[in-house]
Protein backbone atom coordinates (compact mmCIF):
# COMPACT_ATOMS: atom_id res chain seq x y z
CA UNK A 1 0.00 0.00 0.00
CA UNK A 2 1.48 3.27 -1.09
CA UNK A 3 0.91 6.26 1.09
CA UNK A 4 1.03 9.43 -1.49
CA UNK A 5 1.90 12.11 0.38
CA UNK A 6 0.86 11.14 3.89
CA UNK A 7 3.14 12.85 6.47
CA UNK A 8 4.04 11.63 9.69
CA UNK A 9 6.06 14.09 12.07
CA UNK A 10 8.05 12.26 14.59
CA UNK A 11 8.87 14.15 18.02
CA UNK A 12 11.46 11.67 19.70
CA UNK A 13 14.77 13.59 21.36
CA UNK A 14 16.90 10.20 20.67
CA UNK A 15 18.60 10.63 17.27
CA UNK A 16 18.83 6.99 17.13
CA UNK A 17 15.02 6.01 17.96
CA UNK A 18 14.32 8.94 15.69
CA UNK A 19 16.18 7.65 12.44
CA UNK A 20 14.53 4.16 13.48
CA UNK A 21 11.38 5.63 13.26
CA UNK A 22 12.08 7.60 10.34
CA UNK A 23 13.75 4.80 8.47
CA UNK A 24 10.68 2.28 8.50
CA UNK A 25 8.13 4.53 7.87
CA UNK A 26 9.70 5.57 4.87
CA UNK A 27 10.30 2.45 3.58
CA UNK A 28 6.36 2.24 3.59
CA UNK A 29 6.33 5.08 1.79
CA UNK A 30 5.53 7.94 4.54
CA UNK A 31 6.89 11.24 4.56
CA UNK A 32 8.57 11.72 7.36
CA UNK A 33 9.03 14.93 9.17
CA UNK A 34 11.43 15.08 12.67
CA UNK A 35 11.66 17.22 15.41
CA UNK A 36 13.89 16.80 18.65
CA UNK A 37 11.74 18.60 20.99
CA UNK A 38 8.02 20.15 21.65
CA UNK A 39 9.15 23.19 20.36
CA UNK A 40 10.31 22.54 17.19
CA UNK A 41 7.52 20.19 16.48
CA UNK A 42 5.22 23.35 17.44
CA UNK A 43 7.25 25.31 14.39
CA UNK A 44 6.32 22.63 12.41
CA UNK A 45 2.96 22.00 13.14
CA UNK A 46 2.44 25.59 12.25
CA UNK A 47 4.19 25.53 8.79
CA UNK A 48 3.60 21.93 7.58
CA UNK A 49 0.08 19.50 8.57
CA UNK A 50 0.95 16.19 8.95
CA UNK A 51 -1.79 13.55 8.80
CA UNK A 52 -0.45 12.09 12.43
CA UNK A 53 2.02 12.75 15.14
CA UNK A 54 4.37 10.07 17.03
CA UNK A 55 5.47 11.71 20.58
CA UNK A 56 7.50 11.21 23.12
CA UNK A 57 6.51 12.01 25.98
CA UNK A 58 9.93 12.98 27.79
CA UNK A 59 11.05 16.07 25.91
CA UNK A 60 13.58 18.16 26.80
CA UNK A 61 11.57 21.38 27.72
CA UNK A 62 8.13 21.10 26.75
CA UNK A 63 7.15 17.80 27.44
CA UNK A 64 5.23 15.24 24.95
CA UNK A 65 1.74 16.00 27.54
CA UNK A 66 2.18 19.14 27.54
CA UNK A 67 2.45 19.27 24.00
CA UNK A 68 -0.50 16.86 23.76
CA UNK A 69 -2.60 19.01 25.67
CA UNK A 70 -1.66 22.44 23.38
CA UNK A 71 -2.54 20.77 20.36
CA UNK A 72 -5.73 19.38 21.77
CA UNK A 73 -7.05 22.39 22.83
CA UNK A 74 -5.92 24.11 19.46
CA UNK A 75 -8.80 23.95 16.75
CA UNK A 76 -6.30 23.47 14.09
CA UNK A 77 -4.44 20.61 15.67
CA UNK A 78 -7.36 19.16 17.84
CA UNK A 79 -8.12 16.15 15.99
CA UNK A 80 -4.58 15.46 14.34
CA UNK A 81 -3.46 11.41 15.39
CA UNK A 82 -1.55 10.87 18.16
CA UNK A 83 0.68 8.26 18.80
CA UNK A 84 2.83 7.84 21.88
CA UNK A 85 5.71 6.03 21.43
CA UNK A 86 7.56 6.37 25.01
CA UNK A 87 9.70 4.44 27.51
CA UNK A 88 7.20 5.26 30.34
CA UNK A 89 5.72 1.65 30.34
CA UNK A 90 3.63 2.06 33.68
CA UNK A 91 -0.08 1.70 33.81
CA UNK A 92 -1.04 5.13 35.35
CA UNK A 93 1.35 6.89 32.37
CA UNK A 94 -0.65 5.09 29.66
CA UNK A 95 -3.72 6.13 31.24
CA UNK A 96 -2.49 9.38 31.44
CA UNK A 97 -1.11 9.36 27.48
CA UNK A 98 -4.46 8.51 26.65
CA UNK A 99 -6.74 10.89 28.31
CA UNK A 100 -4.26 13.50 26.97
CA UNK A 101 -5.62 13.01 24.07
CA UNK A 102 -3.53 10.45 22.55
CA UNK A 103 -5.07 7.87 19.81
CA UNK A 104 -2.75 5.11 20.50
CA UNK A 105 0.54 4.32 22.98
CA UNK A 106 3.13 1.95 22.70
CA UNK A 107 6.16 1.56 24.68
CA UNK A 108 9.78 1.26 24.16
CA UNK A 109 11.24 -0.97 23.30
CA UNK A 110 9.29 -1.42 20.39
CA UNK A 111 8.83 -3.43 17.60
CA UNK A 112 8.97 -1.70 13.74
CA UNK A 113 6.63 -3.14 12.39
CA UNK A 114 4.14 -3.21 15.27
CA UNK A 115 4.87 0.42 14.78
CA UNK A 116 3.94 0.44 10.96
CA UNK A 117 1.20 -1.32 11.82
CA UNK A 118 0.03 0.58 14.48
CA UNK A 119 0.64 3.68 12.63
CA UNK A 120 -1.71 2.49 9.67
CA UNK A 121 -4.53 1.74 11.89
CA UNK A 122 -4.77 5.15 13.01
CA UNK A 123 -4.75 6.59 10.07
CA UNK A 124 -7.34 4.45 8.76
CA UNK A 125 -9.49 4.97 11.79
CA UNK A 126 -8.41 9.16 11.06
CA UNK A 127 -9.53 8.66 7.30
CA UNK A 128 -12.86 6.63 8.38
CA UNK A 129 -13.59 9.30 10.73
CA UNK A 130 -13.53 12.58 8.45
CA UNK A 131 -15.16 10.49 5.66
CA UNK A 132 -17.96 10.21 8.08
CA UNK A 133 -18.22 13.72 9.47
CA UNK A 134 -18.05 14.65 5.77
CA UNK A 135 -21.84 12.86 5.00
CA UNK A 136 -23.85 15.92 3.47
CA UNK A 137 -27.10 16.52 5.37
CA UNK A 138 -30.83 16.37 3.23
CA UNK A 139 -32.78 19.15 3.81
CA UNK A 140 -35.53 19.76 1.08
CA UNK A 141 -39.02 20.55 2.06
CA UNK A 142 -39.98 19.58 5.04
CA UNK A 143 -38.16 16.84 5.51
CA UNK A 144 -34.19 17.10 7.08
CA UNK A 145 -31.88 14.22 7.24
CA UNK A 146 -28.55 14.30 9.10
CA UNK A 147 -26.56 11.26 8.15
CA UNK A 148 -23.86 11.91 10.90
CA UNK A 149 -26.26 12.21 14.15
CA UNK A 150 -28.97 9.64 11.95
CA UNK A 151 -31.95 12.21 12.84
CA UNK A 152 -34.88 13.05 10.81
CA UNK A 153 -36.79 16.98 10.97
CA UNK A 154 -40.41 17.15 10.00
CA UNK A 155 -40.84 21.11 9.44
CA UNK A 156 -38.40 21.64 11.96
CA UNK A 157 -39.54 18.99 14.35
CA UNK A 158 -37.18 15.69 15.26
CA UNK A 159 -39.02 12.50 14.44
CA UNK A 160 -38.23 9.52 16.10
CA UNK A 161 -37.86 6.42 14.18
Amino acid sequence: MVHNGQKILVVEDEPDIRKLVQYNLAQEHFRVLEAEDGEQALKILQRDKPNLLILDLMLPGLSGIELCRILRDRTDTARLPILMLTAKAGETDRVLGLEMGADDYLTKPFSPRELVARVRAILRRAASAAQTESLPAYDKGGLKIDFTTYEVFARGKNVKL
